[in-house]
Formats: structure tokens, C-alpha cells, sequence
């Protein structure tokens, strides 16, 4: 399931930082104030290498981000904004160990929902079967009942292969939050890629998909992605190529990866081939 960072346009580039980081770990970091007041021995702030990590990251240069962000946490060792964020790099980056380094300390600190999903997929990818599960099941279990706890609640589910119920909680999610494009960005990404056909709904997907389109106004690379898949899955491959090509020229290059999955979209759709994301849990590895 894709992990997205869906930011309202807010004026301040750590501002920006908090949104983004805020939406994505269920409020992770406002739950961290302590951080606000840390300061290096040259009067330097934590927040501001947080800030400069997130720029970076945002402008491709992820060595630099990672760098930026491990200044920020030799200034506050707890700051659970810093750790986090970082987490969440090294794990796009596939150093899956470092990312549960960070992720284990952020939980100590703040066990949220969000921060268990993240480490189960981290967990996933790097082989570790049951540790995944547990953390999945944590999430589901602590899960808040608010639009975004339900979207949580749903990813951990679908991980699980517990597609039916992953489909009613990101069903309650966009009927909660009608115009938030978060909630009906996850909903339309699992109705369109679900690898349970049983869940699947082409018109659905598109339906909710273009709804997201226009609440970020057509500015959202991972949202018109979204779009090209459902119109996929519904089996008109022509608006699928066409809204993928769109997609790839608005992405912003916000995870390592997200290049090289939107051009395996665009080829599944140029061979009529609708996309499928499998789960990343795999039962068979222990």
C-alpha cells in the first residue's frame, strides 16, 4: 500500500515539515513538543536540521536529508519527529534495520498506530514475518477511532490479507472525511489495486480518485497516479496511459522510489495489464 504524504498547502517550510509529518504518523510529532525547545551548543535548534532534512528530501538529495536528520536527533537523542522521519527514509531506501532502529525508540517514546504500521512494513521487507504481524496487529489494536485511525486500521488489515475488513474501514475513512483527498486517495489506491478481485471497483476507484484530483487541484503526482490506476482497473488503459504520463510530469521526488514505481505502472497500462499490490506481508518467510 502506498504510504503518502498528502500536505495542505500551509505557509513555512517547518511548518510544512509538521503537516506532513503530523498526517502521516497520526500526530507523532505535535505529541513531541519536547523537541521544540532543544538547541545545539551553538544556539542552533533541532527543528531547523529537521527542516533542512525535510527540503532535501524533497529535492532528491536523501544522503543529505539523512545527514541533516541524525544532526537533529545529536541534539535531542528523543526527538521523536527526527527519528521518525528518518525512519521512514531509511526504510525507502531499503535499510530496512536502521529504519526499525529509529522506529523502536520513536514507539517507546509515542506508541502510536501509525509508527507500529511503518515498522511492520519495514519488518515485512526485511524478512521478518512475525515481527511484521505483531506490529500490524498493534496498529489495528490501537487504532483511533477518527478518518485517519480507519485508514491505518485498513493498511494493516490489507497486510494482513484481511481484505474484507480493510475495505470497510477505508469505506468509513472517505465517509468521515468526504473532501479529504488522504482518505479518498487510500480508499480509490485499494479499490483499484487490490489483488482480491472480490474488493475491487473500477468505478469506485475512479470515482473517489477524481474527487482527490480536484481537492489538491490537479497538483498531486500520487494522486493522479491513483487516478490512472482506477481508470485502469476499470479497463480504459487509454485514460490509464494518459493520466500516468500526467502523473510522472507533476511528481515531486519525495521517496527514493516513487520514479521507478510510476514508470512500472505506466508500462503495466501500456500492455493492458491493470496494476496489483500485493500485500506486503509474505506468510511464507519466517
Amino acid at each position: 500500500m502506498k504510504f503518502r504524504f498528502l500536505v495542505p498547502l500551509i505557509a513555512g517550510a517547518f511548518d510544512f515539515v509538521i503537516a506532513s509529518r503530523s498526517l502521516a504518523a497520526g500526530g507523532v510529532v505535535e505529541s513531541m513538543k519536547d523537541r521544540e525547545n532543544a538547541s545545539s551548543p551553538d544556539g542552533r535548534s533541532g527543528r531547523i536540521y529537521e527542516e533542512r532534512a525535510w527540503l532535501k528530501e524533497r529535492a532528491g538529495d536523501f544522503a543529505g536529508a539523512i545527514a541533516e536528520y541524525s544532526a537533529a536527533i545529536r541534539i535531542e537523542p528523543k526527538s521523536g519527529s527526527a527519528r521518525y522521519s528518518r525512519g521512514l527514509l531509511y526504510s525507502a531506501l531499503g535499510k530496512f534495520n536502521e529504519a526499525i532502529a529509529d522506529l523502536d525508540v520513536v514507539i517507546k517514546e509515542t506508541p502510536k498506530a501509525s509508527v507500529y504500521l511503518v515498522r511492520g512494513d519495514a519488518h515485512a521487507d526485511a524478512g521478518h514475518a512475525k515481527d511484521a504481524l505483531a506490529d500490524y496487529d498493534s496498529a489495528i489494536r490501537d487504532a483511533p477511532n477518527s478518518a485517519d485511525g480507519n485508514i491505518v486500521e485498513a493498511k494493516a488489515c490489507a497486510r494482513k490479507g484481511d481484505y474484507a475488513r480493510a475495505a470497510a474501514r477505508f469505506d468509513q475513512a472517505r465517509r468521515r472525511s468526504p473532501r479529504d483527498d488522504y482518505a479518498l486517495n487510500s480508499f480509490a489506491w485499494f479499490k483499484a489495486t487490490c489483488p482480491n478481485a472480490s474488493v475491487r471497483n473500477g468505478p469506485e476507484a475512479v470515482q473517489a480518485a477524481l474527487k482527490a484530483c480536484e481537492v489538491t487541484k490537479w497538483k498531486d503526482g500520487d494522486t493522479i497516479d491513483t487516478l490512472a490506476a482506477a481508470y485502469a482497473e476499470s479497463g480504459d488503459f487509454s485514460q490509464g496511459i494518459k493520466y500516468q504520463m500526467q502523473a510522472l510530469a507533476t511528481r515531486p521526488p519525495t521517496a527514493p522510489d516513487s520514479l521507478s514505481l510510476m514508470q512500472k505502472h505506466l508500462r503495466a497500462y501500456q500492455a493492458h495489464k491493470p496494476f496489483r499490490e500485493e500485500p506486503r506481508l509474505r506468510k511464507s518467510r519466517s
